[in-house]
């Protein structure tokens, strides 16, 4: 007679979620301990107080992984579930700096005393949020032209598509001015300048 002994193995198995990409989630209580493990068991870290802002790196079980940036770096560690919420999307505005300008005139060949042409250099920052890839950029100038005591303002427009990286961007606009006038033109000045952004 065969005597048949079953043996049953418990196997504990751990349920391990990578986060596409690092999302955000806000402390919903305070003080929160942080610590180096999944679990109770594990030492504390740090501490967290409530509303603070953690990106959320992977989750197992009922335990998230979080990364909490501060002033001089970045802390890692792990906490409850329970204790945090989805953070609200943040909304970027798109918008478009001018950090730097230059306004370069070359004299005419006929007389040093008179411009031929200018050329007007407005360096560029955009910011606009993650999911756009490029931006259409207008920037409007208000320039002077100088005859003796004569004075005419002028609007040059100019238009450029850039590239999007991260919301972030950087180009260079040039707006060429030719001030062809019946009279001679002495100085072309920078009055003012806007420029205006749409992401797409």
């Amino acid at each position: 007679m065969k005597t048949i002994i079953c043996v049953l193995f418990s196997l504990s198995v751990s349920l391990v979620t990578m986060v596409a990409g690092a999302q955000e989630y806000v402390v919903t209580d305070e003080p929160i301990n942080v610590r180096s493990g999944p679990g109770t068991n594990y030492a504390v870290k740090f501490q967290l107080h409530k509303n603070a802002i953690v990106e959320a790196m992977r989750i197992q079980n009922s335990w998230v992984d979080v990364r909490y940036r501060k002033e001089g770096g970045e802390q890692r560690g792990w906490m409850h579930v329970n204790f945090l919420s989805p953070a609200e999307p943040k909304f970027v505005e798109p918008s478009v700096d001018v950090i730097a300008l230059k306004l370069n005139c070359l004299p005419a060949d006929d007389s040093e005393q008179h411009v031929e042409g200018c050329l007007l250099d407005l360096d560029l920052a955009i910011t606009a949020p993650d999911r756009f890839e490029a931006a259409n950029v207008s920037c409007n100038s208000i320039l002077t032209l100088h005859s003796g005591s004569s004075r005419e303002q002028i609007e040059e427009v100019g238009h450029i598509r850039t590239p999007i990286k991260n919301g972030q961007g950087a180009a260079r606009m040039q707006l060429m001015i030719f001030p062809q006038r019946d009279y001679p033109v002495s100085e072309v000045t920078l009055n003012e300048y806007r420029c205006e952004i749409k992401a797409v």
